[in-house]
């Protein structure tokens, strides 16, 4: 599965932890991540994919973190504290002209919050720019973190 990874650049972040900064989304390594800075929700992150392309999905990886502990009633773990549940995401050829072509839940699976969550579109999208946009966290939280995120293209 060809993914889109190659000239991806951030365009902007509502806002971003000093130690775990938004140039770790792109950065390719397992165990860095992008943590916003404990501001109300939502945030948002703006995607440059280089030039136009047309997908069919996206992957987000939420971060993964060591610590283990159980921080509310759903017994999750403390690993998936900030993990994005609700989320939007918009597409363009510029920043002006965003459309919104995904709303949804993640489904975290207890006991394994931490896998993948993939976004699958009906129909492709196609634009250049991409706002992902976390609208809660799982643990009820103010703070939403993102480890990486792929982009599938349209073959």
């Amino acid at each position: 599965m060809l993914r889109v990874m190659g000239n991806i650049r951030l365009v902007s972040v509502t806002s971003e932890h000093k130690n775990y900064p938004s140039s770790h989304i792109l950065d390719k390594k397992k165990g860095t991540y992008w943590e916003s800075n404990n501001n109300k929700l939502p945030e948002s992150i703006i995607f440059d994919l280089g030039k136009t392309h047309s997908l069919r999905s996206i992957i987000y990886h939420p971060a993964r973190r060591e610590r283990l502990g159980v921080i509310n009633y759903r017994t999750m773990p403390d690993n998936c504290q900030g993990a994005i549940e609700h989320y939007r995401i918009e597409i363009g050829d510029d920043l002006e002209h965003m459309r919104v072509v995904k709303t949804g839940f993640f489904n975290y699976r207890k006991y394994a919050f931490l896998d993948e969550q993939l976004v699958s579109f009906e129909l492709p999208v196609t634009g250049r720019f991409i706002r992902f946009t976390a609208l809660s966290a799982v643990d009820n939280g103010s703070v939403v973190n993102m480890e990486n995120i792929e982009f599938i293209p349209v073959h």
